[in-house]
């Protein structure tokens, strides 16, 4: 039985190839299913035609498919679009959605949708699974996590559907969304007219009140003790070369707790590193780039009499309904134009900070500057992650390069001076973020150096022989670095803060952080066929990291299993 139009390309499925190009989409990251054969029916036929369409791109698994996606936004800027399996492949999908919305990446999840009619259309159900994958609301998986969800049910909708869902995505704050595609709708025929109208919606970005504006830079120029937090910095180069000259220029110092981005060069002389406490306490104005947690309650105190500022798409975190970190005035905007409105501004005034404090900033940044130098120094006890980030950034100055960091690399030790330098995984924590995100910067931007350092946990949930497969298969050349201390050590540091005396601490394992037995994961690296070798000795770190370089800088993915001490 043939689609009742007789032509694929004039289908639902065709539509929407054609339009998520129209948007601008390059690539389609999917793992595909039974809904799939109208999208890859209709791929061939209108490939055969010449039509330009996005690359798809193969994910053996879908929380893959999510970082990839994720990663190419992060270079690229451009909106991703990810499609996955009907409700099994979406269920892959949650912990990839839940990372793209705490980073605020415009992303269009789309997953198929179990046939509705069991005979009698083309499209039909015919196999048991399509009884098995039905639900009641499979778009709930995604719901809190995304910013719209619908279903395609008139092949007519396609196009709008597809505009509205991107520009809703692209509008601020950004985020994903979500769209069901059950498998006999995309085979339905689109009128003529409909099946390439013009673009119906575009994203809205929203600029701060001018009055806020104003007055934040009032208050800034007023500060005797100004303090900047940030955990997100500007994305383009010579807005963040001017923020940096307005902090040096001032004496304004920043504090990168917990920071997904650079947002001053980790050896600029107002970075005072991740530790606000230092300066908090005397600071009487704080500004905080889109900060979900500007800093740790139990060690931080703000000033009784301190004004913050708030700046970002959503400076009250909306969505998080337990957060109470204080905000006197809010710039609501994308970090990046928000951040210019707020800095010609301020150059209409002078500054009120003093010496004293001047003076402060510069001890809290050699202080910081002393803890880096110390982390990256051998103590004869093993490698550490101070070790591998120093030894990393050493051989990382010569061409643009990219960190993305899971547990993985400590900011300030890696030296850090672009925007682009170092992302650290997302605020929600969804293990497996980096070795993906890092594969999809690289297809973003081939010529830059992209490397994922990655805790032996979080390798593990990267879905280690998916990720290496796709790397060999389009040649996407990153480097990882496994820093392997046999269990979670992040679980450990914690329970060792809450109970540093407890038994726990003194138990050797710690239950419930041990991940087993040794694993050699170069020899599972070399097997998907990348170049790969394992350190044990502080000695062999850097040449074996000059080896991976050159093998990715010649086009050859590779990895280097680094055992570490915690």
């Amino acid at each position: 039985m043939a689609p009742a139009s007789g032509d694929i390309r004039t289908s639902a499925a065709a539509v929407l190839w054609r339009r998520l190009a129209r948007h601008g989409i390059r690539h389609l990251f999917v793992n595909a299913g039974t809904d799939f054969p109208p999208l890859i029916e209709a791929y061939a036929a209108l490939r055969a035609k010449g039509v330009a369409l996005p690359q798809p791109v193969t994910a053996a698994h879908e929380h893959l498919a999510l970082g990839l996606a994720h990663g190419h936004h992060l270079l690229s800027r451009r909106p991703q679009a990810v499609m996955v399996h009907t409700n099994v492949g979406l269920a892959n999908a949650v912990i990839g959605t839940l990372n793209a919305a705490s980073d605020r990446v415009p992303l269009l999840l789309m997953s198929g949708r179990t046939p509705w009619a069991e005979a009698g259309r083309f499209g039909a159900r015919t196999i048991p699974i399509n009884w098995g994958q039905e639900m009641r609301d499979q778009a709930s998986m995604v719901r809190e996590p995304t910013k719209w969800d619908h279903e395609l049910r008139l092949p007519e909708q396609t196009a709008p559907l597809l505009d509205r869902a991107l520009a809703v995505a692209g509008s601020t704050p950004r985020g994903p969304v979500y769209l069901a595609l059950p498998r006999e709708v995309l085979y339905q025929p689109v009128p003529a007219a409909l099946q390439d109208p013009p673009l119906g919606q575009r994203p809205t970005t929203i600029a701060p009140d001018p009055a806020a504006v104003a007055e934040a830079a009032r208050w800034l120029a007023r500060a005797r003790r100004p303090l900047v937090i940030a955990q997100r910095g500007p994305a383009d180069p010579a807005l963040f070369a001017r923020f940096a000259a307005t902090l040096e220029a001032r004496g304004i110092p920043l504090c990168s707790w917990w920071a997904n981005r650079c947002a001053l060069a980790t050896d600029h002389p107002c970075h005072i590193g991740p530790e606000p406490e230092h300066l908090l306490a005397a600071a009487d104005v704080v500004l905080l780039l889109d900060s979900l947690a500007p800093w740790p309650p139990p060690k931080g105190a703000l000033g009784p009499t301190a004004r913050v500022i708030q700046l970002g798409p959503d400076p009250l975190f909306a969505t998080t309904p337990v957060r109470t970190f204080p905000l006197h005035l809010g710039l609501v905007g994308e970090l990046d134009g928000a951040l210019t409105a707020l800095l010609d501004a301020l150059e209409a005034h002078g500054s009120a900070v003093t010496t004293r404090w001047q003076q402060a900033v510069a001890r809290a940044h050699r202080r910081w500057r002393e803890q880096v130098a110390a982390a990256a120094r051998p103590d004869g006890g093993g490698l550490t992650r101070g070790q591998v980030s120093a030894a990393l950034g050493r051989l990382l100055e010569d061409r643009p390069w990219s960190v993305f960091s899971e547990l993985g690399a400590i900011l300030g030790v890696l030296p850090c001076r672009t925007p682009d330098s170092w992302f650290q995984e997302p605020p929600v924590g969804g293990l497996g973020w980096a070795v993906a995100a890092a594969l999809g910067a690289k297809l973003a931007d081939p010529a830059r150096d992209c490397i994922a350092v990655v805790g032996d946990g979080a390798y593990l949930f990267a879905n280690p022989p998916a990720a290496h497969r796709l790397a060999v298969a389009h040649g996407l050349a990153v480097l990882t670095l496994v820093l392997d201390n046999g269990g979670w050590g992040t679980v450990r540091r914690v329970v060792r803060e809450l109970h540093p005396d407890g038994a726990a601490a003194q138990s050797v394992p710690m239950p419930m952080t041990d991940l087993g037995p040794p694993q050699d994961y170069a020899a599972l690296a070399r097997a998907c066929g990348l170049v790969a070798e394992s350190v044990t000795a502080p000695e062999a770190l850097a040449p074996a990291l000059a080896r991976a370089l050159a093998a990715t800088r010649g086009g050859e993915p590779a990895l280097v299993h680094i055992h570490i001490v915690d």
